[in-house]
């Protein structure tokens, strides 16, 4: 079955190779959690939301699985302009990269889009990190019994 599981590791390598072919440029790597994180800006990718249509359609239900993409990238001080760019241009590199119909190539999966991201700092033992958070929402077909 398509769910949280499959579809967080195809989103993480889906990063990942466009950061090998250089599509992305300015996130060193995509994680499953911040205590893998090894090079900086990183992406962690969490699931956030899921949600199940229980009125079967043809094919199957419909269900809608949220992760968040927060890209990391640890600053001197809240007002570091590089970093801010950084974040900014590491955001619109994920929309593009997410923002196709068939960009993502998981069994069941109809689409998946980037919706509105959020920005916050925070502070974490060795200073302060800045956050640029995406979600993605990935609609999937289950099959019905």
């Amino acid at each position: 079955m398509t769910g949280n599981k499959v579809l967080r590791q195809a989103i993480i390598d889906k990063i990942n190779a466009a950061i090998t072919a250089g599509t992305i440029t300015h996130i060193g790597e995509a994680y499953w959690t911040a205590a893998d994180i090894e090079k900086m800006p990183a992406a962690v990718v969490l699931p956030d939301t899921n949600e199940s249509n229980y009125k079967n359609t043809k094919g199957g239900r419909n269900r809608m699985f949220a992760f968040r993409v927060f890209i990391i990238k640890g600053i001197e001080n809240k007002n570091d302009t590089d970093v801010e760019k950084l974040l900014t241009d590491a955001l619109d590199e994920l929309i593009e990269l997410f923002d196709a119909k068939d960009c993502l190539t998981v069994d069941n999966l109809l689409h998946i889009r980037p919706t509105p991201s959020i920005w916050d700092s925070e502070d974490y033992g060795g200073g302060i990190a800045r956050i640029a958070t995406m979600t993605l929402s990935a609609d999937v077909i289950v099959e019905t019994t």
